[in-house]
């Protein structure tokens, strides 16, 4: 990125769970839970990137996406996705040309804008990229193995809707491995059970339930495992926390 970075301890457990977790050497719920500007965005981005780092080079690469990335707004989203690219270009610029990380930002019309132009047809025309329909869009991202993305940015609303679609489903649930959704602390009532509806039918269609890795980060709020636990449906026993220590630099 330009300059030299070091991990905190903080961050290092939150990656090393998510790693562990996905590897079946730890549980498969986290919630990362810390203050803003405390730099957990990177604990759980660097995680999920080893994760599929390693994942590329087992000689078995993902086929369909590997990671998803959650966000309650799309703004936040938008956001957050600037950071993750710029660590996926640096991983990239050391990979072989055909184990290049792939990615999409699914909200606000970025399948179709940026996706499709990037992955799919980069010498599409503007007059034809405007005409493109979002199903020929939705298809031709996520229904070419050799395209689609290895992880994908978006938010409940936008990953709703392309559970409609048989190909996007497909592509986003069949092969999961991690789902992480930031800012859990922002689910409640309506809005909260509507996202955790949509993250358990991503789930469901998995056929893989308890073993896709499921993380949460939140600011500092009480009883972090139970509700990340009420909207990942899962044993609040069983959620690891993962937090900054007082002591810790």
């Amino acid at each position: 990125l330009g300059f030299e970075a070091k991990l905190s301890q903080f961050q290092l457990r939150s990656l090393r769970g998510i790693v562990r977790g996905a590897a079946g050497g730890g549980l498969k719920t986290q919630v990362i839970k810390a203050g803003t500007g405390s730099g957990k965005s990177y604990g759980f981005q660097l995680g999920v990137l080893i994760s599929l780092v390693n994942d590329l080079l087992s000689g078995r690469p993902p086929t369909k996406v590997h990671s998803i990335l959650m966000y309650p707004r799309v703004a936040l989203a938008l956001n957050q996705a600037d950071d993750m690219v710029k660590l996926i270009d640096e991983i990239n610029s050391v990979m072989d040309d055909d184990l290049q990380i792939r990615w999409c930002v699914d909200a606000a019309s970025r399948l179709k804008s940026d996706a499709y132009v990037r992955l799919v047809d980069q010498d599409i025309s503007k007059a034809k990229l405007n005409a493109l329909g979002i199903r020929a869009a939705i298809e031709g991202v996520y229904g070419d193995r050799d395209v689609r993305p290895h992880i994908v940015i978006g938010n409940p609303d936008s990953l709703r809707n392309r559970l409609w679609n048989p190909v996007s489903s497909d592509a986003l649930s069949n092969g999961l491995k991690h789902l992480v959704f930031d800012e859990i602390h922002l689910l409640e009532s309506v809005t909260g059970a509507n996202a955790s509806m949509v993250i358990r039918r991503i789930l469901a269609n998995s056929g893989n339930v308890d073993e896709v890795m499921l993380t949460g980060a939140t600011a500092t709020i009480a009883e972090p495992e139970e509700h990340t636990a009420r909207v990942f449906n899962r044993d609040g026993s069983k959620v690891v926390l993962s937090e900054p220590d007082p002591d810790e630099d």
